[in-house]
């Protein structure tokens, strides 16, 4: 346990944030459909997720690592108008902290 990430929050956690202040992140990041995930992302999310229950193995594109529903993401391309395929959590995140150094 460790005490909540939010300036003079006392309470211990297991995550990064108490069960209050994980909410008013959540809260203030949006909808998936406010931060830019269509229907389309959302339709071709679930098709992959319906292949891996049907038993079908599913790999990250950059570092092959076996993906689960949990940590799916959607590798997008540099200019985010297409996708490059299914991606592990620590790709995709080190994909876009990339591209925000890209455009400072």
């Amino acid at each position: 346990m460790k005490v909540c990430a939010t300036t003079n929050c006392p309470v211990l956690t297991s995550g990064s944030y108490c069960t209050e202040h994980q909410a008013q992140r959540d809260r203030a990041r949006g909808t998936t459909k406010e931060r830019g995930y269509s229907g389309e992302h959302q339709a071709l999310r679930a098709a992959i997720v319906t292949s891996m229950h049907q038993g079908q193995t599913v790999r990250c594109i950059d570092c092959s690592v076996v993906l689960t529903p949990q940590t799916l993401h959607l590798g997008h391309t540099d200019d985010r108008t297409a996708y490059r395929g299914p991606q592990c959590v620590t790709c995709n995140d080190a994909d876009a902290g990339r591209r925000s150094h890209l455009y400072r």
